[in-house]
């Protein structure tokens, strides 16, 4: 209930109509809904659609997924979807804004997502809005030019921020070869080049219903939400795009990019592929990177003072991936302390019914997460998204806390040794300091 009121509190200070009736809507909130029916999924007019109804609630979320992600593009064309939103949506005069909805916009290697967050009673006006960027004219020269010195500002500081910088210099040697390679938020030098008619031919030829997944969760009757389909996007071309799971990462020995900077600190990331999340192993390997990364703050931040940052992650993609980042003013040490804690985790046998040290407060912060996502219908209607792409069954998207609570942690030694091998590595700073076996 926080999240919603924050939620309205950002519509509330748009200064709109809307707006205002956000700002009144916040003392009618009430309980939350009283009914939440089963969700489901439908063709209408060619648009796969996901709808989870609400009764009762006085928020909807609408994500609209244009599928494929990096898939779509070359290095060329890096950023023409985000590109070609974002010049739709000043063209449109930011159209859903203007309603007091709170748009979506998202980027990621698999997918792009753009959307609304708003009341009920808007649903109409918001909704136009979003066809008016998806589905409208011909661009203008200010509005392109605008959208590229936006998205180009954010490329530069991408390429300029060290901690930013060095993840896109492991992310097109890691995955090298893979579609995720490309930044499908663009390069400088991509962005630069793109021209207006190249944004609406791309336009012409993606933006077809077979590449689209819409999302709903709100107190929207079906056939209210399926007019407004038909009626919209469901009269763009078919298309013969078909969603399938990205290719496998490639796996080549571990080798290490480096970038001889003078800077406050020393950067070190690794990159590793892991399963995919249909695989039995998902899991484990979330649970193994959760203890990796508490084993690594203790060793090299809290107990050897060797680093700012320290820790471990899961690359959340259709094909996850396992990251490590070190921020240290000592690398060879850090690293040392990195390959030692890996080599532990593949020597050791945890007994049956181990939890390490602070894996319950993990846990419950994962179960927290999850329930956050729940209570948010955008949260909601993203987990379900994912559900019905990696699984084909939307109701995954509830039982991911209890698959997590069932990991055996007698099985994060084969984990280790299957998964946390093969590593890519980046290195960013003073090179001198670079000692050992590296």
């Amino acid at each position: 209930m926080r999240v919603a009121r924050w939620c309205l509190l950002g519509l509330a200070a748009l200064g709109l109509d809307s707006g205002f009736r956000a700002t009144q809507a916040l003392a009618n909130l009430g309980p939350p809904p009283q009914s939440e029916l089963p969700a489901v999924v439908r063709q209408v007019s060619g648009v796969r659609v996901i709808q989870r109804i609400r009764e009762g609630s006085r928020l909807v979320a609408v994500r609209l997924y244009f599928l494929g992600g990096t898939r779509q593009l070359t290095e060329l064309n890096a950023g023409i979807e985000p590109f070609l939103l974002r010049a739709s949506a000043l063209e449109s005069g930011n159209a859903v804004e203007r309603t007091g909805s709170r748009p979506i916009f998202e980027t990621t290697p698999d997918w792009t997502v753009t959307g609304f967050v708003g009341l009920r009673e808007d649903l109409d006006s918001s909704w136009s809005g979003l066809v008016r960027q998806v589905m409208g004219s011909e661009l203008s020269d200010a509005s392109v030019e605008r959208a590229r010195r936006e998205l180009m500002a954010r490329a530069w500081r991408r390429d300029t921020q060290p901690d930013l910088r060095i993840f896109g210099g492991l992310r097109s040697s890691a995955f090298r070869g893979h579609p995720y390679a490309i930044d499908p938020e663009g390069t400088p030098a991509s962005l630069d080049s793109l021209s207006r008619s190249e944004l609406e031919s791309y336009r012409d030829e993606q933006f077809v219903t077979s590449r689209l997944l819409l999302a709903v969760v709100g107190d929207v009757s079906q056939p209210r939400l399926d007019s407004l389909v038909a009626s919209t996007l469901g009269r763009l071309p078919a298309g013969d795009y078909r969603w399938t799971l990205p290719p496998p990462i490639p796996t080549r020995s571990s080798t290490w990019r480096w970038e001889d900077q003078t800077l406050p600190t020393n950067y070190i990331v690794a990159c590793f592929g892991g399963p995919i999340p249909t695989d039995s192993d998902y899991f484990r390997f979330r649970a193994l990177l959760a203890l990796l990364s508490g084993q690594l703050d203790q060793r090299i931040r809290d107990r050897e003072a060797l680093s700012y940052a320290a820790y471990a992650t899961v690359l959340d993609y259709a094909r996850p991936a396992g990251l490590i980042y070190v921020s240290t003013s000592e690398p060879a040490e850090a690293m040392d302390i990195v390959r030692e804690t890996i080599a532990d985790n593949a020597r050791d046998e945890y007994p049956f019914g181990y939890r390490p040290p602070g894996w319950n407060r993990w846990l419950e912060g994962f179960k927290l997460d999850r329930l956050l996502e729940r209570m948010t219908s955008d949260g909601e209607a993203a987990s379900l998204a994912r559900a019905h792409l990696y699984f084909g069954d939307v109701e995954m998207a509830t039982k991911s806390s209890e698959r997590m609570r069932k990991v055996d942690f007698g099985t994060m030694r084969e984990i280790t040794r299957r998964y946390v091998k093969d590593i890519q590595f980046a290195f960013m700073g003073d090179t001198a300091l670079m000692r050992g076996n590296w």
